[in-house]
């Protein structure tokens, strides 16, 4: 019972996390692993789980998963918003974070180096300021060589694509970037610094989600204007320096927001969100486009 928000699937198993307290009438706190029949797995140690939403979840090449929500403890010990976990389910006491995050996080990546990016509502990692987006080491401590740029106040982070270049598109409801106008979508050089290369002129409002085609073509929802800023998009295709590809077909109309978009590995595009409605057309909560929209 309860709302599974997150989801990952390694190997022939799916981990699952959210706020739920059971699964199948079995006794499960917010993370759970289930078989592909959808059968739950006895032989995951979770113990008592984590205390408070399991909002992503992110595995590393050794198979530990790395867990992120709004939770401070996991199976009774202190774990503020971040843990590890072996592949067995058990507390990962080696990743060593003390005192956490102050605040949610809402998106936790794994970089190919181990490093791990975290973005949420957090203001503090373990009682330095850092806002919004951080990467710590692959032992749970802060990276002091990944310096983000500075959001407006308000502003909030929505996701984050790691690129094959090691680059990083952000995503979000802020207007100001560094003092910068700048709305929606940026790029980060690895350093967390702004990438000046890229086309910043282009948007003006807050993208949601966004997914990655194997062109390295950006697909991006949300509610923005895009190009000459002429009228409100829901969807959008950007090319990799951030310009309009005005060859995309994504002329929609939801009756709700796009909130989530998913690239598939042939680059067919799957939207998600509260819609019922898209162009006159019934259409309720999920809808798949080809790849050019």
């Amino acid at each position: 019972s309860g709302i599974a928000t997150s989801g990952f699937y390694g190997g022939d198993k799916i981990i699952i996390g959210g706020s739920f307290d059971q699964y199948d009438s079995v006794e499960v706190i917010s993370i759970a692993r289930i078989d592909t029949l959808g059968s739950i797995d006895k032989t995951f140690n979770l113990g008592s789980g984590a205390n408070n939403e399991v909002i992503d979840i992110a595995q590393q090449p050794d198979n530990k998963l790395i867990i992120a929500g709004k939770f401070t403890r996991y199976n009774g010990s202190r774990s503020m918003r971040i843990a590890r976990l072996t592949p067995n389910g058990l507390l990962d006491t080696t990743f060593k974070t003390n005192n956490g995050f102050n605040n949610q996080i809402t998106k936790v990546q794994v970089q190919p180096d181990g490093k791990i990016l975290v973005a949420g509502s957090f203001s503090k990692f373990d009682g330095t300021s850092i806002s919004r987006f951080a990467r710590l080491n692959s032992n749970g401590t802060l990276d002091p060589n990944f310096t983000p740029v500075i959001l407006d106040t308000w502003g909030a982070i929505s996701s984050f694509i790691l690129l094959p270049t090691g680059k990083i598109l952000v995503s979000g409801s802020f207007t100001t970037v560094n003092g910068l106008n700048i709305s929606g979508l940026i790029r980060l050089h690895s350093n967390g610094s702004l990438d000046t290369s890229f086309d910043y002129s282009n948007l003006n409002g807050y993208v949601s989600g966004m997914g990655l085609q194997s062109s390295g073509k950006i697909i991006i929802t949300g509610e923005f204007a895009v190009g000459g800023f002429g009228g409100t998009s829901y969807l959008a295709r950007l090319l990799p320096n951030g310009d309009e590809d005005l060859s995309f077909n994504g002329a929609f109309s939801p009756n709700y927001n796009f909130n989530e978009v998913s690239v598939q590995a042939d680059d067919k595009i799957i939207l998600y969100g509260w819609f019922t409605i898209v162009n006159g057309s019934a259409q309720k909560y999920i809808v798949r486009l080809t790849e050019d929209g």
